[in-house]
């Protein structure tokens, strides 16, 4: 009961994040084209204005969504009775937002790098950690909708946390660092 809860009315709301924190769908146009063309250094500083706003996104989603939480979800349909077990979830996730964000980005980064088998590694050991700690914090721990938006979280922060390591490296391709001037 306690999983299908949050996300059923919440949905339509965490879907939202991907698009608005990915610029609209623009991916890594901006710094695979230069890349494309020999023009790494143009490559390198496309890379960071990409991630940046998405980051910044995230970060606007959390803070406005923690405090709009009761209205966001009356909004998205939940009923006095789902309403608390909506707003436990929902907090949870808006707190994460920009980790659920980058790690989406990073996705599409790990395909400009050369990397597709690292994005899709981590995406599987994100979902493996979410089942695992879904059982974990519901039941054991008893933590009910709190503890699988904990689990949810936990598995889009262990894929963000990963893409900023790989990205940070000094290596070819795409990378954080700073801008020219």
């Amino acid at each position: 009961f306690s999983v299908d809860v949050g996300p059923g009315i919440v949905g339509t709301g965490t879907a939202l994040l991907p698009r608005a924190g990915g610029g609209g769908g623009a991916g890594p146009g901006p710094a695979a084209g230069p890349e494309g063309w020999g023009r790494e250094g143009a490559a390198r500083s496309a890379f960071p204005l990409r991630l940046l706003p998405g980051g910044a996104l995230g970060l606007l989603f959390s803070v406005f969504g923690v405090l709009l939480l009761e209205p966001a979800c009356r909004a998205l349909g939940a009923s006095e009775l789902l309403l608390p077990y909506c707003m436990d979830y929902l907090r949870v996730l808006m707190l994460f937002a920009p980790a659920y964000i980058l790690q989406l980005l990073f996705q599409s980064f790990f395909v400009t790098a050369g990397r597709p088998g690292l994005g899709l590694g981590l995406t599987i050991a994100s979902g493996v950690v979410n089942a695992v700690l879904d059982y974990v914090l519901i039941v054991p721990a008893g933590l009910g909708v709190t503890g699988a938006a904990l689990a949810t979280a936990a598995g889009d922060l262990g894929a963000a946390a990963p893409g900023v390591g790989f990205f940070l490296t000094r290596r070819p391709g795409p990378r954080f660092s700073r801008p020219p001037g």
